[in-house]
């Protein structure tokens, strides 16, 4: 009497005739005394058995090992995932002297000039004031009309009333615009390869806008030269499409203080361009409760920061967008991306952020207003260098920071994938976080880190070829849960390991429907060692929870063992449902007087030695130094 699976075996003894007609191939479906079912044993396709345990890729079970979320798979060639599931055009195609791509196949409009001198305001301007303004023309006589032209667009702005439209020839203005106290105008210039609005001098502000009511639609200029290229404050607002803001030495844009609202469409934002390190100046800021729009904008060649994001209140939204090659500022300083501190919040869809130093995004701390937030659809952050203190994440979540993604590619950065520390939460679904590409082994890499009572809830997560770890969750109240995520091909870094999941210092670890597979030197480890270097203390026993999932071996590398799960020093451990298959050494080991684990409805199977020694075991579980099993 027993399992039909085993006896109806070759060898396996059954009665005469008891397995005849029995297809052992698929599962049954077998009825519980509590009227509940669960599928039955069966042989699998490689002769182990299953049934008792999910299948990866079955109902229920985990994801299949090299499964990708469907956005991801048409993108990792580099491009940018979309919301309706297909993805953007790669950003490298060559847009023309004074354009850039933006990620859907577009080109900023900030080189779309007219064939005449003037640009055509269309249908909007019919029945409003239109003047003209001509660099170089005589004052003498003018009155805004096309043949007598004003010179500035200060001349123009103070003759032309409220809410005129200001038509902008081709030349250099070398001047400030500067409204308030509610005026409304319409600046339209040519086309911003062709018309230049530049500061006065260093210190100057190019163009100002001020007070409640008080408005500005930009087009086809390029705002260039001073300290700010344009200040908006107090409640006014501006909009601008087709603009070029550069080389400005503070900020490039800045919008500040409740009711303010600055909208860019089609705009570039940058300093220096080419092989010249960039200008000082950061390159769009929205603080103290101001609000930012950014749709089809290339933000690139800035200092210190991309885009800025601070203070209760402030909210920035961008879309279809570029941020990249944030330099740091001198003396050892961040070159941010995107930042978001202090309260204030993030919503950043189809979007690139790519080759910034320090963090490609930075999420941190509290306000008044509560804690800072940042959601993130569709979009992928890339390729993030080392400052000069060796840091270069992709993204970091911070000081009680909350973070939201769904579709979100990270890869290649030069340090951690993802980093949430003190307190910060990051729930992340159906994303992929890669490492460096394989034969570049200059960098820690690590997928996420989760440190410092820190939060993770991830979900339809891939982390693939990253070092070191794929996840790192480590110290007493720090927690993280995967499910239904795959990690898979973690190679060691400079200081070894190459572990999957690695939990260490008094953290606590779910696992629930994962496939954790093919890494070099372990699947999962529960620990209080700490990793990869010293400087915490231990203050709680590790936990960690294992169930429906799977934990693969490597193939073996030498002298290095790939196992399976490894539970030492004084942490906790349960293992339900889990599959341990394929690793080299041992399948599962708990080693260290206090260390804890409970296996239950689990199979631990073909464990190879990794060496032609006995010494060099192949052991299914192995229990040591007083450790209970």
């Amino acid at each position: 009497c027993g399992p039909a699976v085993i006896l109806c075996a070759p060898g396996g003894h059954a009665a005469p005739g008891a397995c005849d007609g029995l297809d052992l191939s698929h599962p049954t479906t077998i009825v519980l005394p509590d009227g509940g079912t669960t599928p039955g044993f069966y042989r699998l396709e490689d002769g182990g058995i299953g049934g008792g345990w999910p299948e990866p890729g079955a109902p229920g079970g985990p994801p299949a090992e090299d499964w990708l979320p469907a956005a991801v798979t048409e993108c990792l060639a580099g491009g940018i995932p979309q919301s309706d599931g297909t993805c953007g055009l790669n950003t490298q195609a060559d847009c023309g002297v004074g354009s850039a791509q933006v990620p859907v196949g577009q080109c900023t409009r900030t080189a779309a000039c007219p064939v005449g001198m003037y640009p055509n305001p269309g249908a909007d301007a019919v029945g409003a004031a239109v003047v003209h303004v001509r660099a170089g023309s005589p004052s003498e006589g003018a009155d805004g009309s096309e043949g007598r032209p004003y010179a500035t667009l200060a001349e123009a702005l103070r003759h032309a009333g409220d809410g005129a439209w200001v038509l902008v020839a081709d030349g250099d203005y070398t001047e400030t615009v500067r409204l308030s106290a509610g005026a409304r105008a319409h600046i339209l210039g040519a086309c911003a390869t062709r018309v230049t609005l530049r500061g006065a001098s260093a210190v100057s502000t190019v163009i100002a806008l001020q007070g409640a009511g008080t408005s500005l639609d930009l087009r086809g200029v390029t705002v260039t030269g001073g300290a700010f290229g344009a200040d908006v404050a107090e409640g006014a607002s501006l909009r601008a499409e087709g603009v070029t803001f550069m080389q400005n030495s503070d900020a490039n844009v800045r919008a500040r203080g409740t009711g303010t609202r600055m909208e860019l469409a089609s705009c570039q934002v940058h300093g220096l361009t080419g092989s010249a390190e960039p200008s000082n100046g950061r390159g769009v800021v929205v603080s103290t409760g101001a609000q930012g729009d950014l749709s089809e904008v290339y933000i690139a060649n800035n200092r210190g920061m991309g885009v800025q994001s601070n203070g209760a209140g402030t909210r920035v939204t961008i879309r279809r967008s570029v941020v990249r090659d944030t330099r740091a500022v001198p003396d050892g300083g961040s070159g941010v991306g995107i930042n978001v501190a202090n309260g204030a919040a993030l919503d950043l869809r189809e979007s690139l952020v790519a080759a910034n130093t320090t963090n490609g995004i930075r999420v941190a701390g509290e306000g008044d207003g509560g804690r800072s937030t940042a959601t993130i659809v569709t979009s992928r952050v890339r390729s993030t260098v080392l400052n000069a203190s060796g840091v270069g994440h992709g993204l970091a979540v911070e000081d009680g920071a909350l973070l939201r993604t769904t579709g979100l590619i990270v890869d290649q950065n030069q340090s951690a994938g993802v980093v949430v520390l003190n307190r910060g939460t990051a729930e992340m679904r159906d994303g992929f976080v890669r490492g460096v590409p394989e034969g570049n082994d200059g960098g820690a890499e690590t997928g996420m880190e989760v440190l410092g009572g820190a939060t993770v809830e991830l979900s339809g997560v891939v982390f693939e070829a990253n070092r070191g770890a794929g996840v790192l969750v480590a110290h007493a109240g720090t927690r993280a849960v995967l499910d239904g995520c795959v990690v898979r091909n973690i190679r060691p870094n400079g200081r070894g390991a190459g572990v999957g999941v690695f939990a260490t210092l008094g953290a606590d670890l779910r696992v629930t429907r994962s496939s954790i597979s093919r890494n070099v030197s372990g699947g999962v480890v529960a620990t209080d060692q700490p990793f990869p270097d010293g400087g915490y203390a231990v203050d709680a026993a590790t936990t960690a929870t294992l169930s429906g999932s799977i934990v693969r071996g490597a193939a073996s590398m030498g002298a290095v063992a790939s196992q399976g799960v490894v539970v030492s020093n004084r942490a906790r451990v349960t293992m339900t449902g889990v599959q341990v298959l394929d690793c080299v050494g041992t399948g599962v080991l708990a080693t260290a007087p206090r260390v804890r684990l409970g296996i239950a409805s689990s199979v631990v199977r073909r464990t190879r030695p990794f060496g032609t020694t006995p010494s060099t075991f192949g052991r299914g579980l192995e229990i040591n130094n007083n450790a209970r099993v």
